[in-house]
């Protein structure tokens, strides 16, 4: 009886293991690549179709073509089940264009296509081949992926009920991005021919499903964007491997809009569904930046102000997250600037008109007349309450901007202005009234998650990865019209799980040191109205306690009172 069991065990661990492995296996590039010149054919068969499977079928070619080259694809041995197939061609970085003849490429509308992920729809069910034809009119040198998607009788029509694209029926997709977005458009698909017959697309409306797959952050090589997209070429591919993103409940369900993540790259897909089949559209890519042109649209830090003052954010964070409540004044004033710097830059996005640079000069201006606001008030009022509130709505931003940042896609109420704003003014109030309880340990909670944030966020600028996008996404959200639709759900990778350790890290580095040397003190020190002014207002706190904690409140030594105003 053992032996059976160990037997059937090991069995079924087997069987376990072996759909892992098939369910895990990604599709492998060809380890050849054809070099093709002008005039050159690309030969691609279908000999190898799989006629049990009823699932789309995909078939690659790596190419590299030549400049000023115009070639053939020709697709041979299609299958007799086969009722139409997707041929496309992605090119890595630079536009190729495609069309059905070799007379009409770029020159009659309606019959090419230009892109870098582009494909035509080809019926092939009185044909056993066909050809399209596909044209680099750079200058040069083109790499390329040529890939042909075979489909059934029973599968929609990709991009079959096309009433905007330039191609009849328009199974691929088009993308434009900004300095803040991706937006993805789509044509919705037909369901399949009864006969000759084409149904009407009002009638038969079909299910669309859009997916995203980053790729990893800051490789723009060929062979990485070449194997993403051959990973989502067929449906079971696009689900596997990429994410599932729901329609927004603002605009058309053909459409999708994402935010820009700027040197991580991307993969769209879109799989149409009708009865218990679906096909696939074209995928399409982006890196949010241009890496072809040499410019440094796709790194973050390009001048040597932006990286001395991400240096110097980097050890004012280290300082406010470890020694932040000991030097509360001067921490106060630091945490004024880092909050009046995100207003500021906020201010000059709205504006519009300025670089980088400009952007980093306003907010600096803006940082130093918050910190100024925030001295003044303290030196002039004898209360507490202005550096409560100025701790808990600054940590209270944070905490619901990351929020914002790590929410999966489909948190579609936050669309909604008046959701995301409620939530927000909630989340400020909670904390606020949090500290005005437990005030030391809000004080020290805040220096620590805010300080440690301003040290990891310089490290995220200098190796360009995405945990400054908490802050980023959140300017966009009051500043970019139209952004509530937009797709936040941010690559997690390797380098930003270590930051995001790193985070956490410092902050519990932080909260053990700040306990261990402010738990007997008082959350606040003394206004200089307490140190210099003789008043008959009640303190807070016992004067006994600034007195032990804070050193003596002698009127008599009015300059020593003023030297208080930044150290303890």
């Amino acid at each position: 009886m053992t032996t059976e069991m160990f037997q059937h065990t090991w069995r079924f661990s087997f069987f376990l293991f072996f759909l892992f492995f098939i369910n895990c296996a990604t599709i492998e590039l060809p380890k050849s690549v054809n070099q093709v010149t002008d005039g050159g054919i690309i030969e691609l068969s279908l000999s190898n179709y799989n006629k049990s499977i009823k699932e789309d079928q995909a078939f690659i070619q790596l190419v590299n073509i030549d400049k000023s080259t115009n070639l053939a694809i020709n697709v041979n041995d299609i299958p007799i089940g086969v009722t139409f197939i997707i041929i496309q061609a992605h090119a890595h970085l630079y536009n190729i264009s495609m069309s059905y003849a070799k007379t009409t490429v770029n020159d009659v509308p309606g019959k090419s296509i230009t892109g870098t992920n582009i494909g035509l729809f080809v019926e092939t069910t009185d044909s056993r081949s066909t050809s399209v034809y596909v044209t680099n009119g750079n200058n040069f040198q083109v790499d390329s992926l040529i890939a042909v998607v075979a489909y059934t009788n029973d599968a929609p029509y990709s991009g079959g009920c096309n009433m905007e694209f330039e191609i009849e029926k328009s199974p691929f997709q088009k993308l434009i991005y900004s300095k803040a977005t991706v937006t993805v458009d789509a044509q919705p698909a037909s369901v399949p021919k009864i006969g000759n017959v084409q149904p009407i697309c009002e009638k038969y409306p079909l299910q669309h499903d859009a997916y995203r797959m980053y790729l990893p952050e800051q490789d723009f090589s060929n062979e990485t964007y070449f194997l993403a997209i051959a990973n989502m070429l067929t449906v079971r591919d696009i689900q596997k491997n990429a994410d599932p993103i729901p329609a927004s409940l603002f605009g058309s369900a053909m459409r999708r809009v994402y935010s820009l993540y700027s040197g991580t790259g991307s993969v769209y897909g879109m799989i149409a569904h009708f009865a218990n089949r679906s096909s696939a559209y074209v995928p399409i890519t982006t890196y949010g930046c241009d890496p072809s042109s040499g410019s440094p649209s796709c790194s973050h830090l390009t001048t040597s102000f932006e990286k001395v003052l991400c240096a110097i954010t980097f050890f004012i964070g280290m300082f406010v997250a470890m020694r932040g409540q000991y030097f509360f004044k001067i921490s106060m004033f630091l945490l004024g600037m880092v909050t009046g710097g995100y207003i500021g830059w906020t201010i000059g996005v709205s504006i519009g008109t300025f670089d980088v640079t400009g952007l980093m000069l306003i907010a600096i201006f803006i940082s130093i007349i918050t910190s100024l606001i925030w001295l003044l008030l303290w030196m002039t009022l004898s209360s507490p309450i202005p550096s409560l509130i100025f701790s808990g709505l600054s940590l209270g931003s944070l905490l619901f901007f990351i929020f914002y940042f790590s929410v999966p896609a489909g948190a579609l109420y936050l669309e909604v202005d008046a959701y995301f704003w409620l939530l927000y003014t909630t989340t400020i109030i909670v904390v606020i009234l949090t500290f005005s309880v437990i005030p030391l340990t809000g004080n020290i909670l805040c220096f620590t998650v805010l300080g440690a944030y301003a040290s990891v966020l310089s490290i995220d600028y200098y190796s360009n990865s995405n945990l400054k996008y908490i802050l980023v996404n959140s300017i966009r959200r009051i500043t970019v019209d139209n952004f509530k639709v937009a797709v936040i759900d941010p690559p997690c990778q390797d380098k930003d799980i270590l930051l995001v350790i790193f985070w956490v890290f410092l902050v519990i580095l932080g909260l053990y040191k700040q306990c261990a040397t402010n738990w007997n003190r008082t959350p606040f020190p003394p206004s200089i109205s307490h140190l210099v002014h003789d008043t008959e207002r009640t303190s807070l706190l016992p004067p006994s306690r600034y007195q032990q904690k804070y050193g003596s409140s002698n009127r008599n030594n009015r300059r020593q009172s003023y030297l208080q105003i930044f150290s303890d």
